[in-house]
């Protein structure tokens, strides 16, 4: 019992190290034999917070000309909810101003850009749930035009009270939740900066909100329902070596596919995944983040999918998951063919909190750590 338990004894393996796939001999490396895209649904749409149903942390706005990984135009819709306790006399009063406070978390593209933003009130009923990414809701006429500094943490929208002519009392009827959709905010299609950029705003964060104003009280607004319209463009001067990976593009899953055979059928004791990942594809000013978790799934023949574990990057250096009975297991039954699963895994970018991270990864074949590989811990290394 002791010899057996010190054989599948995975501690001091080395693999949870940054370029320690091969540090134990009883560690066998299986680079991916195959990559390519694949599209997936990628919902935007959800509830401002990082739990719940739905959970979405984060909008984008902005517009970005990118030849290397797409150009892509984002806009924001912003809901929010009336609090429970406003003061005694809120209730009817006129609006002397409406605030909308976001903390920006988040930026793809020029980092010095200062984005002119279009703010817009929603018309008509919408909901989260299932809304796909390129749907465009009706708004009203626009109410002001403001700038987003890229300096600013939290970025300061004041719409005056004149702006809701005929339609003051708004944001003070107990009618609030029926009568108000949201606001639009987006960059004009003319007049914005180029290469501009894309910004992001924690709508999770209690900074971020509505504040009401009238002639006596201020009352924040939490927000609630969030959306962001996405819509992205293929590259047109895509990086010849590279599979220019970006979330939230039409082909935005990645599929490796890998070939165990050479284990026979060997016992294991662990199975990891690794993926590379550069330590940065910004140009100048010009930043596009490198993601840091991926979602993987296995694929039965039948279609569909089963999710495994997640991928997570580390201060630096490659993606890798965390020690997963799921992996082990699937591998293994890949080696004896006990298995309705394809061999090939699907990595997919998270959708909250949204975000536009790219994922280079080299074009096969290239070098010995370029793709993303298996790492395989033996039971019996002979």
């Amino acid at each position: 019992m002791l010899a057996l338990s010190a054989c599948q004894d995975a501690t001091g393996v080395g693999l949870g190290l940054i370029g320690g796939d091969t540090v134990d001999p009883a560690a066998v490396v299986l680079p991916a034999t195959a990559l390519d895209t694949t599209e997936v649904a990628f919902p935007t749409a959800g509830f401002a917070g990082s739990t719940g149903t739905l959970p979405q942390e984060r909008v984008l706005v902005g517009r970005v000309q990118d030849a290397r990984y797409g150009d892509a135009v984002a806009t924001a819709y912003l809901d929010a909810a009336r609090p429970s306790s406003v003061p005694d006399d809120f209730d009817g009063a006129s609006v002397t101003s409406v605030t909308i406070e976001l903390r920006r978390d988040y930026t793809y593209g020029d980092t010095t850009a200062t984005l002119p933003v279009e703010v817009r009130l929603v018309t008509g009923n919408w909901t989260p749930d299932g809304l796909p990414a390129d749907t465009t809701l009706g708004t009203g006429d626009l109410l002001l035009t403001a700038q987003l500094v890229p300096s600013d943490t939290l970025s300061v929208i004041t719409i005056p009270g004149s702006a809701f002519a005929g339609r003051d009392t708004l944001f003070t009827s107990t009618q609030f939740a029926s009568l108000f959709e949201g606001f639009e905010l987006r960059v004009p299609e003319t007049g914005a900066p180029m290469p501009g950029a894309v910004a992001g705003f924690d709508v999770a964060s209690s900074s971020s909100r509505l504040r009401v104003a009238t002639a006596a009280d201020t009352v924040s607004f939490a927000l609630s329902e969030v959306f962001t319209r996405l819509e992205q463009s293929a590259p047109t001067m895509a990086p010849p070596d590279l599979l220019p990976l970006r979330a939230g593009s039409p082909l935005g899953a990645l599929r490796a596919t890998f070939d165990p055979d050479t284990l026979g059928s060997a016992a294991l004791a662990r199975v990891l995944l690794s993926v590379p990942a550069r330590a940065s594809a910004d140009e100048g000013t010009f930043r596009r983040p490198i993601v840091s978790e991926m979602a993987v799934y296995a694929l039965p023949e039948d279609g569909g999918s089963a999710f495994l574990a997640v991928v997570r990057k580390a201060t630096a250096g490659d993606l890798r998951s965390a020690s997963s009975s799921g992996f082990t297991a699937l591998v293994q039954n890949w080696l004896l063919g006990q298995t309705t699963f394809e061999r090939t895994l699907e990595l997919r970018f998270a959708t909250s909190p949204i975000s536009l991270d790219v994922l280079p990864l080299t074009l096969l074949p290239g070098g010995a750590d370029a793709a993303p590989r298996l790492v395989v811990s033996l039971v019996d290394p002979s």
